[in-house]
């Protein structure tokens, strides 16, 4: 996938104000001829509250002032909390609710324009008590979606899920086709944000639906961008995904939206990617990246270029499948150079605009393009520029997190010994009125439990929310254990180009594989939501075509015949399990099919009660015949038998058919032998 589409969608897919989508980019999107209307708007306004029939201080002036600050909080938001105050200000001589209402949504507005969104959900809940006091339902479900709004901009999208959620049952109750469409449209992206695609769907299509019934071309290219971001996050449906893209591009090129263009076009790009159609995916990230330029979209521009020096990096080191490109005849020199230039154009843009995360991702690869090219000393700075961008931002978001769980302990506590002291003084009141009227302060001891064992249980849902976070601590440490393996791996591989010595280039490179294997189980732990246990039968799949990636030839094809039952397993089986495979997996690349341009490996996982019995064979001519296993001095037949033990079983070899069988148990099983 290309760079950070997930993030992408984060950022730019966010649900918006009222009906607004995509509000990351919708103020972005006001061109100039849409400025122009908004300052003409704000203008007229302005020249009708100098006129003299608003001298009088009444509620026709409270709504021009709320109005002057509503339109004019995108132009200038500060100019925009100055009107709001004066609006409030005149509303509370007036004494007049509803003017206090408009006010404070004004004050929403401006704060949200300039992000500060605590100040605009302070303002928010303001307005929506008020109009909830006046039982104006519309303004109520228009408080709610601004709400989600704010809450999905300071990331608590199940917060943002809640408002959206009420927002659209106001909206179904009064009958707003199109406030309907649009709630539909901002939960199923709420859902994309939080990674959840599968409930994300249903409600993008639903929104879909509605608004090709209303006719609204805009909202329907949202909801088709959206619905092919989602499918193409799940990895699969690439075509169905590619269809849902090209019409969003269709409609967003026919309206001359083009904030919404350039991010279809990104989108568009991957898929072809995923297709190998690499020619065109480059040249659709370059149209982004001019689009995003004329903009003044650098962040946009940034990643159009990283997806373009990134994939000509891949083309350079041979990482993308020759049967899946269709630029195989790009010579490596040219693929170096131009990974090179798009590279360093993508870390000039990410560094101007302080953007530390695509900065780092950048120096990551420009390592690998370096080194591809031969400079290995740029390499090596490039790999320690990654480094510590990469420890700075791991440490900050680690300290982040932790001071937010620190923060949320805190206030669990003092809630806790808050409830502690109401409890005891209601106690204290309740012996003295005990003496006074016994069957009266029996009700109200009754009445007291009751909220009290409410309270508890709030303090216990509470709690599940604390663990809920602690799993997501876990998938950040496994993330970050998965990146300093990765960074390893990349010295290791840079290192080589220093070693002239066979057998040592031969270590180093065994070395990063086993590193990589290890790697791959961290991976595939943080993007689980079962982050302790381990799915075989991706992780069999995942580790060939990595290993394969390093070893296999241009010229080799190499195919794997794996029937892997689909069990979780734990990581203290799961390591020892996968670096086993990786050294049967190397021993095959690099004995079985030595001058071989086609050959074949056959893995078989099975479970037998409480053992699992691994078959592993390939197509090679294989162990010579009467040679113990066991006897071998080699480090890898070595590594072979002591992890076999490890996991509590044993390993043997069939010469006759070629093919090694692994006994051994699983976590429980061991303890339960022990």
């Amino acid at each position: 996938m290309a760079y950070g589409m997930k993030q992408r969608i984060i950022e730019r897919l966010r649900p918006g104000v009222i009906i607004t989508f995509l509000v990351a980019t919708a103020f972005m999107s006001q061109d100039a001829q849409a400025q122009k209307q908004g300052q003409e708007r704000v203008d007229s306004l302005l020249t009708e509250l100098r006129s003299s029939r608003f001298i009088r201080e009444d509620t026709n002036k409270v709504k021009l002032l709320a109005n002057i600050s509503f339109a004019i909080h995108n132009i200038s938001p500060k100019e925009g909390l100055a009107y709001a105050a004066k609006a409030l200000s005149l509303a509370e001589t007036l004494d007049w609710n509803k003017g206090r209402a408009l006010a404070h949504n004004s004050f929403y507005a401006s704060f949200s324009a300039m992000s500060q969104y605590d100040s605009a959900i302070a303002h928010c809940r303001k307005s929506l008590r008020l109009f909830q006091e006046l039982g104006n339902r519309q303004s109520v479900a228009i408080n709610f979606s601004n709400l989600a709004e704010c809450y999905s901009g300071i990331g608590q999208y199940v917060k943002s899920l809640e408002y959206n959620f009420k927002a659209l049952k106001e909206n179904e109750a009064i009958g707003n086709a199109r406030l309907i469409a649009s709630g539909n449209l901002n939960i199923g992206s709420t859902y994309v944000q939080m990674e959840l695609f599968d409930k994300s769907e249903p409600y993008l299509l639903r929104a879909l639906k509605q608004s090709e019934q209303l006719h609204d071309e805009l909202m329907m290219g949202q909801a088709l961008v959206n619905l092919g971001n989602s499918i193409y996050c799940r990895r699969e449906r690439f075509d169905e995904a590619s269809a849902y893209a090209q019409r969003a591009y269709a409609i967003f090129s026919k309206l001359g939206e083009l904030v919404y263009l350039e991010a279809t076009q990104e989108l568009i790009a991957s898929l072809y990617k995923e297709e190998g159609q690499l020619k065109k995916s480059i040249a659709l990230n370059l149209e982004a990246a001019e689009l995003s330029h004329e903009l003044g979209n650098k962040y946009g521009e940034a990643v159009n270029y990283y997806n373009v020096g990134f994939l000509y990096t891949q083309i350079a080191t041979g990482a993308v499948e020759g049967h899946k490109s269709d630029m195989t005849d790009v010579p490596r020199s040219v693929a170096v150079t131009e990974g090179i230039l798009y590279l360093e154009r993508a870390a000039g843009l990410a560094g101007e605009i302080g953007l530390s995360p695509l900065l780092s991702d950048c120096y990551g690869k420009l390592s690998i393009a370096y080194e591809a090219g031969g400079r290995c000393e740029d390499g090596l700075k490039a790999v320690r520029k990654h480094i510590d961008l990469n420890d700075s931002l791991q440490l900050q978001d680690f300290n982040v997190k932790t001071a937010e769980l620190e923060l949320k302990r805190e206030a669990e506590l003092k809630e806790k010994q808050i409830e502690i002291n109401k409890l005891e003084r209601s106690r204290h009141i309740n012996e003295q009125r005990l003496l006074v009227a016994g069957i009266t302060i029996l009700f109200l001891a009754m009445l007291a439990i009751g909220l009290g064992y409410r309270r508890l249980r709030s303090i216990n849902r509470s709690n599940v929310a604390l663990l809920k976070e602690k799993d997501v601590l876990m998938k950040e440490i496994h993330h970050r254990v998965k990146n300093n393996l990765q960074v390893i791996s990349t010295l290791l591989d840079l290192e080589l180009n220093r070693v002239s010595d066979d057998a040592a280039r031969e270590a180093m490179t065994e070395s990063a594989t086993r590193v990589r294997s290890i790697s791959l189980i961290h991976q595939l732990l943080y993007q689980r939501d079962q982050v302790s246990t381990v799915a075989t039968k991706r992780f069999v799949h995942e580790l060939f075509k990595q290993v394969a990636s390093v070893l296999q030839s241009r010229e080799q094809t190499i195919s794997l015949n794996a029937d892997v039952v689909d069990v979780e397993l734990d990581i203290d089986t799961a390591v020892p399990l996968g670096l086993l495979l990786n050294e049967l997996l190397t021993n095959s690349f690099k004995h079985a099919f030595l001058g071989v341009q086609n050959g074949s490996i056959k893995v078989r996982l099975q479970r037998n009660g409480d053992q699992y019995e691994l078959h592993y064979s390939d197509s090679g001519p294989g162990l010579p015949a009467g040679m113990d296993l066991k006897k071998l001095t080699s480090l890898g037949m070595k590594l072979v038998n002591r992890l076999s033990k490890q996991m509590g079983g044993s390993v043997t070899y069939y010469h006759a058919k070629n093919q090694f069988n692994v006994v051994f148990r699983d976590n429980a099983g061991r303890k339960t032998v022990e």
